[in-house]
């Protein structure tokens, strides 16, 4: 018996491939789509970026400017009348 199932015994493999020949195109337009549409979030990312940066900048700015006044008020406060 183990030897019919040995004598009888075959290996089989297979491949399967799904390529679409003729879709209108409709494959290659979303692919560009899809490409227009990373560069366009690129792009908002770097302005945000870009927004945060100067936002940071001018609020670096106005605290110093607001603690040169605060030094002036201190030093005023100091002075003999």
């Amino acid at each position: 018996m183990f030897q019919q199932y040995k004598d009888n015994f075959g290996q089989q493999g297979g491949i399967s491939l799904n390529i679409p020949i003729f879709n209108k195109g409709i494959t290659k337009l979303q692919v560009e789509q899809s490409k227009i549409n990373e560069n366009i979030a690129k792009t908002t990312l770097e302005q945000q970026k870009q927004t945060v940066r100067q936002s940071v900048q001018q609020a670096q700015f106005d605290a110093d400017a607001n603690y040169e006044i605060y030094l002036s008020a201190v030093e005023a406060e100091k002075a003999p009348n």
